[in-house]
């Protein structure tokens, strides 16, 4: 079943889930539920988000109508961080009318003729505003409650009502936490969204396949552990497209010298690919990760080529006429590189660059999250 159906039998069971599956210790867990949510924002007087498009969703009662700064009190707050039918406004206005939007939510055309499109990205979009709003509301809630004892009071009271902790964890010990984490720069907080492969369960449903060869780096993290090069768990097929002898079998030699998997090589004619002038690493969409980890090592310019419908885990190069060399050291992607990769039409589904190190350490970003512009 899905990993939430393990909440659903209990807390417990979620945490050997979590640790049998991805090997990740759970020492203490915080569980936090929407009553609890609404009363610890409106306790720190709510928090200030800057949205520069209007966003609404009539599931959970969203409605942003105009650009700029909203302070959102506990019911607007958990609205928002609930939205998994998120609707957007693109008519770059700095407001618009929402409230006839009920009676043409079931009619894609209506909506779009008034310049509203829907976030398609569900579940995975919903965390990455969830985790604007935390990374938002921990400066705010700081600086209400040092500010006024009894914001702090407030604050402390909704907490003891509506948050759940184990029996390990003790009032002294959250004190402690709390006092370590008093400076703490929200800017450096770092985020991570579990990368996954799109597939379909006869018992589940749709529902997200764990793509191994991405996620290790992330896991080790939360592990503590070396992450592992990412090169060791990727799969590359090499297509010669330039026409110079042996090309293919030269550059798999090489990229496997690096870690790489190499599942072979061939002539792209035989593929009925035609002669290529810029290098291509063309890649199924739900591994848009290893393909740039791919295209890092090669030291020309290369084309991201995202195969639209594909499912295959295996990267493919087609060298074209401008390859030069595999460099064993990764070089950061050029922009024209980056243009060329696509996000989902009518989602707005992007994935922040990463590092072009050997972690992941940088904020992965995925479905439509106001952008802070301004501070409020």
């Amino acid at each position: 079943d899905k990993i939430n159906a393990a909440f659903g039998i209990g807390v417990p069971t979620l945490v050997d889930t979590i640790q049998q599956n991805f090997r990740i210790p759970i020492n203490h867990y915080v569980e936090v539920d929407f009553v609890g949510f609404q009363n610890l924002i409106d306790a720190m007087g709510g928090v200030d988000l800057y949205f520069d498009k209007p966003m609404w969703d009539d599931h959970t009662g969203l409605n942003i109508a105009t650009v700029g700064c909203h302070s959102l009190d506990g019911a607007q707050a958990l609205a928002f961080a609930r939205s998994r039918y998120l609707w957007y406004n693109t008519l770059d206005e700095p407001a618009v009318d929402t409230s006839s939007l009920r009676y043409m939510v079931d009619s894609d055309s209506q909506m779009h003729a008034n310049g509203w499109y829907r976030d398609g990205t569900s579940d995975l979009g919903r965390i990455s505003r969830q985790q604007l709003l935390i990374r938002s509301a921990i400066p705010q809630a700081e600086h209400a409650a040092f500010r006024n004892p009894t914001t702090l009071n407030a604050i402390m009271a909704s907490v003891v009502d509506s948050v759940k902790v184990d029996t390990g964890l003790s009032s002294g010990r959250l004190i402690e936490l709390a006092n370590r984490f008093r400076h703490f720069d929200p800017d450096e907080l770092t985020t991570y969204s579990f990368p996954g492969i799109p597939e379909h369960s006869s018992s589940a449903g749709d529902i997200l396949e764990p793509d191994e060869s991405a996620a290790e780096p992330i896991l080790a993290t939360f592990r503590g552990e070396a992450a592992p090069t990412p090169e060791e768990n990727i799969q590359v097929r090499v297509l010669n497209a330039s026409g110079v002898d042996m090309q293919a079998a030269n550059v798999a030699g090489a990229l496997e010298r690096v870690g790489f998997i190499i599942e072979g090589t061939a002539d792209a004619s035989t593929e009925g690919i035609g002669d290529v002038e810029v290098t291509q690493v063309r890649y199924a969409p739900a591994n848009e990760y290893n393909a740039r980890v791919v295209a890092k090592h090669l030291s020309a310019p290369v084309e991201l080529v995202p195969l639209e419908g594909a499912t295959s885990n295996l990267i493919e190069v087609v060298t074209g006429s401008n390859f030069t060399t595999v460099s064993t050291e990764r070089r950061p992607l050029d922009k024209s590189e980056l243009a060329s990769t696509t996000t989902v039409p009518e989602q707005s589904a992007s994935t922040a660059e990463r590092s072009s190190g050997s972690s992941t350490t940088s904020t992965t970003v995925i479905g439509v999250v106001p952008e802070q512009a301004k501070s409020c």
